[in-house]
Formats: structure tokens, sequence, C-alpha cells
């Protein structure tokens, strides 16, 4: 039987818990925990290391460090749900997402590499997760979706996948839906090409792992942010999160999402949900 145990940093964060708790398939066994990465740094890790979960969800809000601290002591795949629970200080819960997603990529052997959902995106991790744990092994477990326009990022995913001695095959938007993997590796830089693919995965019991990219245009923007110490346009800002992350944000559908080109991260998530 397949487990769950979801951690959440404070008891003040209950009402995600439970709402997460309930999307689950009621053959999936579900454990709760309160546990702080800053207040409980020792009891964490004990829990974590102790623990018999297949699956962990990590529910955060502002700094959100719970989701890597998990990561740290568990080779099973971690995903975190970014909450938004506390207005006077957080701004939406962007700090939680950013802080949660933009984990840096495994290096020396130590696989780290975790997923995000969308901020309150409470029931995504269970579809994610109800969708994957039933599946049996595949013969070709992962498909690479992407084009040409963003080769050099998916011949960097290739290289890594290759590395990690997991079998993938590549597929175009128009044939994803006849291939037959455990997992879809979604890697465009159109913000709404992603939110369509993974619509369209999700209708059809296909769980995603989002690789966002950045068009031209707004690596043209970050670059003179760079050059400037400051962003010439205001609505700048809010485009490249909306371009970035809005897969993440897609409202519960079966999709998680690593950082900005992380292909390496993605690539070593993968490999836990594969069990390897």
């Amino acid at each position: 039987m397949v487990s769950v145990s979801i951690i959440a940093g404070s008891k003040s964060d209950e009402n995600f818990v439970n709402a997460a708790k309930e999307a689950f398939n009621p053959e999936i066994t579900v454990s709760i925990a309160y546990l702080s990465a800053h207040r409980d740094r020792e009891e964490l890790s004990k829990y974590v290391k102790e623990s018999n979960a297949d699956y962990f969800v990590a529910i955060a809000g502002l700094a959100a460090a719970l989701p890597g601290s998990i990561a740290v002591d568990t080779d099973k795949p971690v995903i975190a749900l970014p909450v938004f629970s506390s207005p006077d200080m957080s701004p939406g819960g962007l700090d939680a997402l950013f802080a949660a997603v933009q984990m840096p990529p495994p290096k020396e052997g130590k696989n780290v590499a975790l997923a995000t959902v969308g901020i309150n995106q409470v029931q995504s991790p269970a579809k994610f997760i109800n969708l994957v744990s039933k599946q049996g092994q595949k013969e070709v477990p992962v498909c690479v979706i992407a084009d040409e326009t963003n080769k050099v990022y998916v011949e960097k995913l290739e290289a890594v996948l290759k590395e990690l001695k997991i079998s993938y095959k590549e597929a175009g938007p128009i044939d994803m839906i006849a291939e037959d993997s455990n997992i879809y590796m979604v890697a465009f830089d159109n913000w709404k090409t992603r939110a369509d693919l993974v619509w369209h995965l999700t209708k059809h019991d296909k769980p995603s792992v989002v690789i966002p990219l950045l068009s031209e245009n707004s690596k043209r923007i970050i670059q003179e942010a760079s050059k400037n110490g400051y962003m010439k346009e205001d609505h700048d800002a809010k485009d490249l999160v909306k371009e970035l992350f809005n897969s993440a944000s897609l409202e519960n559908k079966a999709s998680v999402s690593v950082g900005y080109a992380n292909v390496k991260n993605a690539a070593y998530f993968v490999k836990k949900l594969l069990g390897k």
C-alpha cells in the first residue's frame, strides 16, 4: 500500500493540511506531522529518517525551508506545497514559492531534488501522486515534450537522464497523448503552451514535471536588469513570474514544477519517482 507523509511547519496551516489529505485516493495511507524546519530541526530530521512514507508533501509559507530540509534526509520524492497564510507578512505566497522551487541542483551524489506545486494548490500533490503511484513500470518510463526552440535545454536534460540510466523518448505536443510513459517532462518557454500541455496531460491521466524556460525577450529583460541594477518597467517582474511559474500555479492539476531551466533537478526528481 502506498503511503504519504504530509508535514506542515505550523499548526496554523491545518486547514491546508486537511484539504491536501482529502484529495488522496482512499487506498493511499496518509499521515500528518507538524514540524518546523527552523524550530524543530532535530525532531524533523528524526521523523523523516524513520518514516516509511513513499512520498512526502511539505506545506510551508514565508521562508519555506521545510521542503528542502525534508529532501536532505530522504531518498523519497518530496513535493512542496507553498501556502499564503500570513497576509501581514507575505507577498502573496511568492516568498514560499521561490524558496521551494528554486532549489539548487544536486551535486556530489546527494539527491536533494524536489518539485513544487502552485501557491495554495492543495489538491495538486494528491492528484500527481494518485496518478504516479498507480502506474506499473512502463517500457520507456519518461516522455520528454519540447520543440526545436528549446533544443539546448532538452539536450542538457537528456544528457542527465542518460547519466542516471533513465530510458526516455521524445514527443511533440500533437502526439504526446498517444505515448505510454510514467512521467511526462514538459520543457517550453511559452507559458501559454506549457499551460495547455499540462491541462491536456492531466485530462488524460498523465502526470507531468514542468521545466519552466524563459523567452528570448525575458532573458533580455533580466540581462538589462543585471547591468542596471533594476528593471526599467514595473510590469516586467510580474510578467517574468507569470512566465516562469504559471504552470506551477495552474489550478490543481496533476503537475509539479522545478525551478527555471533546472533540468538537473527535474531529472533527479524523476529518478526518485521511479525509485532508482
